[in-house]
């Protein structure tokens, strides 16, 4: 079976050095700010009405603490959204554990609380859409120790090209 490859990634304008003059960095870094700039945050600052309270503030939360990171844009909603009604329907479960006991009683005698294996499952839902935004503790740290090497291992120069002769035509047509 053939082995698929990839060529090395390209490396963000801010990281290179040397062999580069100071015109072409900032010419690509200018063309790398376009395009960052096609994806907006607009709609990041409007908390989605299908959140409980729970939700909404844990929304809040995760907005502030994402506002600053560049690569996180209104793309990102749906994930933020799902991660803010985890958050929200764990700290409901924790709230009733917390009134009512882990074990409760029933008319067939004494039952663990429900609300133990919703947080279970949400638990679990929860670190997997935190590990794919790198909310983490784990994933923030292995970003910090990512080499500039392979800041953007998934762009390849020839997706890199297209992108920006895609933005090249935007700009230059209107």
């Amino acid at each position: 079976m053939e082995k698929i490859s990839r060529k090395k990634a390209r490396k963000p304008a801010q990281l290179l050095e040397g062999k580069y003059s100071q015109q072409e960095l900032n010419e690509r870094k200018q063309r790398e700010k376009d395009f960052a700039e096609l994806m907006t945050k607009d709609n990041l600052n409007n908390v989605p009405e299908s959140l409980n309270k729970y939700g909404a503030k844990h929304y809040l939360i995760l907005k502030e603490q994402l506002k600053n990171i560049p690569l996180f844009t209104d793309l990102d909603k749906s994930a933020m959204t799902q991660l803010a009604m985890f958050l929200g329907v764990l700290e409901e479960s924790n709230l009733d554990i917390k009134n009512n006991g882990l074990i409760i009683p029933t008319t067939y005698g004494p039952k663990p609380n429900p609300h133990l294996k919703i947080i279970k499952e949400y638990s679990t839902l929860y670190l997997n859409y935190a590990k794919s935004l790198s909310l983490t503790p784990e994933m923030r740290q292995h970003m910090q120790k990512l080499t500039e090497e392979n800041v953007s291992q998934f762009a390849s120069e020839e997706n890199v090209q297209f992108l920006n002769k895609v933005l090249e035509k935007k700009f230059n047509n209107g």
